[in-house]
């Protein structure tokens, strides 16, 4: 039981984290607002809203995205690799991407880290279940799996 817990968590953290990737790289989540006085001596505000790709983001928000990708693949693999397969580094690998995935959903709070607390979630169970298996046994190459 163990095992399926571990992958299916490592599965929905992936999928939470690639729709949270999602909505902050094509939802329009910034507002900007621009305040010009009018000939009258009034002073008139627009306020546009910009998606991320509409190139209104800072280069370290976006590298904070790649490397919040990267470290979902490393969930979903490091889950995978050793709940199916029984690779024991696979554990090793799901930890490590999901400790730094903890730790940067908490860091960036209210802003980008925010979308990413359910599959940080889903990752940490994934964690749990990995630590209570040794995962599934090796087998030999060429049988059928």
């Amino acid at each position: 039981m163990a095992r399926r817990t571990e992958l299916a968590s490592g599965v929905v953290a992936l999928a939470a984290g690639l729709a949270a990737l999602a909505y902050l790289l094509l939802a329009p989540t910034m507002t900007a607002e621009t305040a010009t006085a009018g000939p009258d001596g009034g002073v008139m505000v627009e306020r546009r809203t910009e998606r991320l790709l509409d190139g209104g983001a800072e280069p370290a928000v976006l590298l904070v995205l790649a490397l919040a990708l990267l470290l979902l693949l490393g969930v979903a693999v490091g889950a995978y690799l050793h709940a199916r397969r029984g690779v024991p580094w696979g554990r090793g690998l799901l930890w490590a991407c999901t400790a730094v995935l903890l730790l940067g959903t908490l860091l960036t709070g209210l802003s980008v880290g925010l979308p990413f607390v359910p599959a940080a979630l889903a990752a940490f169970v994934a964690s749990v279940a990995a630590a209570g298996g040794e995962g599934a046994p090796r087998r030999p190459s060429g049988e059928p799996g």
